[in-house]
């Protein structure tokens, strides 16, 4: 899948789990994103994407809060999600349960 809406991605995969982390980078922002493939991934698969790099909330107790850049745009929430599935070959259409958690800073 070709990226439109961030320069850049690097995955992780966990070596104990059926984990895959993603890390999108643009110009300005970089983000997470982490797809949890469950033992039996066609009855259950979680993606958690985040919504902006940073946050404006500033809590002392979160490395987050010490820096905002900036919301994320539509396309690039809906592109996070597309480019896990097609990484990892899951096929949203074959899912018993397929859940999205959308967070501020993932």
């Amino acid at each position: 899948m070709k990226l439109e809406h961030w320069n850049a991605v690097n995955r992780f995969d966990s070596s104990e789990t059926d984990v895959c982390k993603f890390v999108f980078t643009s110009k300005d922002a970089v983000v997470e994103t982490v797809l949890y493939k469950y033992p039996t991934y066609q009855a259950r698969t979680v993606i958690c994407c985040s919504t902006m790099s940073g946050c404006p909330v500033g809590c002392t107790f979160c490395g987050t809060g010490k820096f905002f850049i900036r919301n994320l745009t539509g396309d690039q929430i809906v592109e996070q999600v597309e480019y896990a599935l097609e990484q990892t070959g899951v096929d949203p259409n074959t899912m018993g349960r397929l859940q999205i958690m959308v967070m501020s800073m993932g």
